[in-house]
């Protein structure tokens, strides 16, 4: 794809070839994640490290909904395994916590036998790994990892910043569309996840630069954006209604930037082509991301709109004074 193909391109076009990417990301959070296991094994204490306070206190119930997360207690009487596997059905990822020490004893065992058999992903989650030397650790997860043939990761309960770090990382690789969702609950995860969207689509970006030969190709670089720019604002509470006024906002802007990207490129004759639309795409992606980061994370809007209008309301004021 030539470098100056960036700048020819429909903008009529560009927007039916959008739709499918802007209009319909996926920003529900109400039942995707489940955090399962018996009882005592710390489900409670790693949402509230996740949430970074107390939200869940102790309780009789076996089964509670907090939007995006639901913890379920799973029961030893397999009379009750049915109720649990259907609410299961719907949840785009289980994490299923084992205690440490304890390991996965029959009970553990047999319910990630069955939950496997759900169209869902899974990860194990060993809680409470302070109890355990590091070799021990270590062999531990890798001799899960070969008995359940699913991804094993270590958390320690008292280290509620690793807690975040560790188990988002995991999430994350497993089901990334669930990105978004997570941080629109957890306002502390909200930074990094901006800056893993914005590295996902320079990549995602890079992939189809490196591969496209039509300006068809230009119209989903602009998507990606488009897309970039919805997600960053759906995560920091902020709703796009995607009408036409604010796509062609975002497509002046886009082209725009891509205009002034060209000119730091254009002037090197012996660049190759997908190599200078390469570079534009990553220059631009970035700048994009951290811009929406700064505008919607922005908490000093609300201030800049209560003295704008009071402002306002002094000159109109000092106007109607002098007459």
């Amino acid at each position: 794809m030539a470098v100056m193909d960036y700048m020819s391109f429909d903008t009529h076009d560009t927007f039916d070839r959008l739709r499918f990417g802007v209009d319909d990301v996926s920003t529900s959070s109400m039942g995707r994640i489940a955090i399962v296991g018996l009882a005592g094994v710390g489900k409670k204490t790693l949402c509230n490290s996740l949430w970074g306070w107390e939200a869940v206190k102790p309780s009789e119930e076996t089964t509670r909904n907090f939007g995006l997360i639901t913890i379920i207690d799973l029961p030893l009487d397999p009379y009750d395994m049915t109720s649990v596997l259907y609410r299961l059905e719907s949840i785009d990822l289980v994490i299923f916590v084992l205690d440490a020490e304890q390991g996965l004893d029959p009970d553990s065992f047999n319910w990630v036998a069955r939950l496997r058999g759900l169209n869902n992903a899974m990860l194990i989650v060993l809680n409470k790994a302070e109890h355990l030397a590091d070799d021990m650790l270590s062999e531990r997860i890798t001799g899960l990892e070969t008995q359940l043939a699913r991804p094993v990761i270590a958390l320690q309960t008292d280290q509620q910043q690793t807690i975040r770090e560790n188990l988002l990382s995991a999430v994350l690789k497993i089901c990334p569309e669930l990105a978004t969702p997570l941080a629109m609950e957890i306002t502390s995860l909200r930074r990094s996840v901006a800056q893993n969207l914005i590295l996902q689509s320079i990549m995602t970006g890079l992939s189809l630069s490196f591969e496209g030969h039509s300006r068809h190709d230009t119209s989903v670089l602009i998507g990606l954006h488009l897309n970039l720019i919805r997600q960053i604002a759906s995560i920091h509470g902020y709703k796009d209604h995607g009408g036409f006024r604010q796509r062609i906002g975002l497509t002046i802007f886009l082209r725009t930037t891509l205009h002034l990207l060209l000119k730091q490129v254009s002037h090197l004759q012996r660049l190759d082509n997908r190599i200078g639309s390469g570079m534009i795409h990553i220059a631009s992606t970035f700048i994009i991301g951290q811009m929406a980061v700064l505008f919607y994370g922005f908490q000093g809007s609300n201030w800049f709109k209560r003295s704008s209008i009071h402002l306002w309301r002094s000159k109109s004021a000092s106007a109607s004074n002098g007459k």
